[in-house]
């Protein structure tokens, strides 16, 4: 895993980078403040936190622009608590 800071909307967020993970995710209070538009999943999902609890993951930013180190993608999240990071970006 590689933490690094970068932006969405010209807003700085903390980004995790997950070799591991099979999806990329945003947390809900970036989504909300930054008004990225969503779409439902055509079939949510259970993922369970670290502390046990399982949320369902039923929502979707599509083409979110995210920017790494002057890089900007467009990436699919799903919105999700993450604790202390505002995205966790899995990569292969």
């Amino acid at each position: 895993m590689v933490e690094v800071e970068g932006k969405i909307v010209k807003q700085s967020v903390f980004i995790l980078i997950d070799f591991g993970s099979n999806f990329s995710y945003v947390a809900p209070q970036i989504f909300y403040y930054r008004a990225l538009q969503m779409r439902k999943h055509n079939k949510s999902w259970l993922r369970q936190l670290i502390t046990g609890t399982k949320i369902k993951v039923s929502d979707l930013v599509e083409e979110s622009p995210l920017e790494i180190n002057g890089l900007i993608m467009l990436e699919a999240l799903n919105i999700f608590p993450l604790g202390s990071y505002d995205v966790l970006i899995s990569m292969e």
